[in-house]
This record gives structure tokens, C-alpha cells and sequence, in this order.
């Protein structure tokens, strides 16, 4: 290795999976990350924990050996951190996912592609004899975690209220940053 070069760093939650011993038949394969894996994840995540993570998923070659279509359902127990109060937010996580694999497709065409939400995602390139299942689960984990969590009965109504009444010599704050000031500067 020659200095300065980064190793690619591995899965915090990988489990892999050789898609050339499925068949027509789907497979189901079921996953639980252990507890080193849940703080590795919660902390790619931003989470304050990450309690629990099982998913079922099943996996099965369509169009005759062609494309693998990937189906799971995943839950997960987890805490993250108010974006107003700054308090721990529980969650439960229920979230069903589906991912096509295609041999041959290359990682990265410059295709214009015409994307309807409600379809299917386009299949992703499959290179080699495994997929990794948990980095799949993982990366679903990721879109299904609320991105703006808030404790139970928490608005933003009086934090506006507060920062539209601070009085300013100077003039009303600029950006984020001054809004934010203005506010601690009211709460004391």
C-alpha cells in the first residue's frame, strides 16, 4: 500500500450472501445486529442508540437467472435526538424495502433516466458471486430513520415566537446563526 492510500472501510453491519445458490424459489434469510454492530451503525447514523435491528428478507432470480429481486421487511428500536429540544426521541422502525440486482450493468452510465416514484427503482449492478445483505438492510435503515425527529409535544411555534420579539440594535439577525443567537440571548 502506498502511503497516504485508505483501505475501504467494511460494513458495520455486513452479512453476505451467495446469490449463485438461490434459485427461482425465493430464499429467506434472517438478520440481527449484534450489539458492537447497533453502536457501529448508530454512530454512521447519528443516533444517540440503536437498541435493536432484525430484518426477514427474501431473495430470488427472476427473468430467467437475469435479475435478482431482493424483498425485506425490517424493524428496528432506536433513540435519536430532538431537533428542537435536543432530548432523547425514541423510535420504532417498521419499514418494507425491495431492490433488483442485475448482472452486466455498468456501475455507473450516463443514462437519462425517466423515474415515476411510484415504480420500482431501476435494478443496481451486481458484480461478483455475493451481495451483502446487511449493508443492503443498513442502507434502508438509513431512508427510514425520521431525519427530523421532535420529543412528543415539542413545536417550533414558540422558538419562531421568541426570535421574531428579540429586539436587535443592530437590525433583525442574518441566517440561521443570528436566529439562533437571538434565541439564546432571550432564554437567558
Amino acid at each position: 500500500m502506498t502511503r497516504g492510500a485508505t483501505q475501504p472501510t467494511a460494513p458495520e453491519f455486513s452479512r453476505p450472501f451467495a446469490v449463485d445458490e438461490v434459485g427461482f424459489e425465493p430464499v429467506t434469510v434472517t438478520l440481527e445486529a449484534t450489539p458492537d454492530e447497533t453502536v457501529a451503525l448508530a454512530g454512521r447514523f447519528d443516533l444517540v442508540e440503536l437498541r435493536r435491528l432484525t430484518a426477514q428478507v427474501q431473495v430470488r432470480w427472476r427473468e430467467r437467472g437475469r435479475h435478482l429481486e431482493v424483498s425485506g421487511d425490517l424493524q428496528a428500536d432506536l433513540v435519536q435526538t430532538c431537533v428542537v429540544s435536543l432530548e432523547p426521541v425514541e423510535a420504532q422502525i417498521r419499514d418494507s424495502f425491495r431492490a433488483g440486482f442485475q448482472r452486466g450493468l455498468a456501475p455507473t452510465a450516463e443514462v437519462d433516466l425517466l423515474l415515476d416514484p411510484g415504480d420500482d427503482d431501476p435494478p443496481e449492478p451486481l458484480d461478483g458471486p455475493l451481495l451483502d445483505l446487511g449493508e443492503l438492510v443498513s442502507q434502508h435503515l438509513s431512508l427510514a430513520v425520521d431525519p427530523y425527529p421532535r420529543a412528543p409535544g415539542v413545536s417550533l411555534e414558540g422558538i419562531q415566537e421568541v426570535v421574531e420579539s428579540t429586539p436587535d440594535a443592530d437590525g433583525p439577525p442574518e441566517g440561521p446563526f443570528g436566529k439562533l443567537a437571538a434565541l439564546q440571548q432571550k432564554r437567558g
